[in-house]
């Protein structure tokens, strides 16, 4: 990579965006990549918390409340960590990230409800 690109880390820098998607997976990597090892740990145990919570509280119940749930708390580490990575560069232009992860919101729920409109047709499992 160029010494000048924006995805090359200068001097321990790293890209608001892909510190951003990179916490979007769920999986706080964004946290690791800016080298917040306890923040990551600690966001990675309330995902595990909140995965096992949902698995537990009989999710075919009420699909839709956990995947906001959880939706929810994917767009709070992204955003979390985009201002994390946005700290260490306080020169870097401002760019909205609201519309396009509001667009991703959008997208999944509009998904997953269409998936559970699927399902209603099907013979209800036993949960």
């Amino acid at each position: 990579m160029a010494i000048g690109s924006k995805t090359c880390p200068e001097g321990g820098k790293e890209n608001p965006i892909i510190v951003f998607l990179l916490n979007l997976t769920g999986l706080g990597l964004g946290y690791l990549r800016l080298r917040q090892r306890r923040r990551w740990l600690f966001h990675l145990a309330i995902t595990a918390g909140l995965l096992a919570a949902a698995f537990w509280a009989n999710t075919c119940r009420a699909p839709l409340l956990w995947a906001s749930i959880l939706g929810l708390w994917w767009l709070w580490m992204a955003f979390d960590g985009r201002r994390l990575a946005r700290r260490q560069i306080k020169d870097a232009p401002g760019r909205p990230l609201l519309i396009p992860s509001l667009q991703v919101a959008t997208a999944a729920g509009t998904r997953s409800a269409a998936g559970i409109g699927r399902q209603e047709t099907r013979p209800q499992a036993h949960c």
